[in-house]
Order: C-alpha cells, then structure tokens, then sequence
C-alpha cells in the first residue's frame, strides 16, 4: 500500500505549512500531588510541519501516540504537568 502522504505533491501546489494539526483533543490526565492523585480534563493541540515535498501529514498515528501516554499515566501518574 503506498504511502500517500509521503508522496510529492503536484508542482503547482507545493506549499509548505508551518503548522498542520489537531485541536480540541480532550483527554483525561491523572497527575500526582502531594497527598493523592487529581485526574484533570486536559485540551491538547498536535501540530506538525508540513514540507513542501509532502502531500499530508499521519495525523493519526500523533493522536495515537498522544492516547498512549495519556493512557499511561492512569497506572503511573506523572509527577507534574512539566513531566
């Protein structure tokens, strides 16, 4: 299967984007304070250059990868929100 996102564009259209993304993703946080652990509502926002020599990004897989560490932090709270 081809990866179209990968693939140059058409030459009339090679633009590049400084930011190409995701906004409003809603994700539970639990985060450890001094005497228990707070689960806060937290809004991200995925962003991503996007070069002129590609036609998309995999906005996908940085979702998925932002679930997954989201996701970890339900068995181990991180231990700030600078973690």
């Amino acid at each position: 299967m081809k990866d179209v996102h990968a693939m140059p564009p058409l030459e009339a259209v090679r633009i590049g984007l400084h930011s190409v993304g995701l906004s409003g993703v809603r994700k539970p946080l639990h985060v450890d304070r001094a005497d228990r652990t707070v689960v806060l509502s937290v809004e991200f926002e995925l962003a991503v250059d996007l070069p002129s020599d590609r036609k998309g990004s995999d906005l996908s897989r940085n979702s998925e990868l932002l679930a997954e560490i989201v996701d970890r932090t339900a068995q181990r709270p991180a231990a700030s929100l600078e973690a």
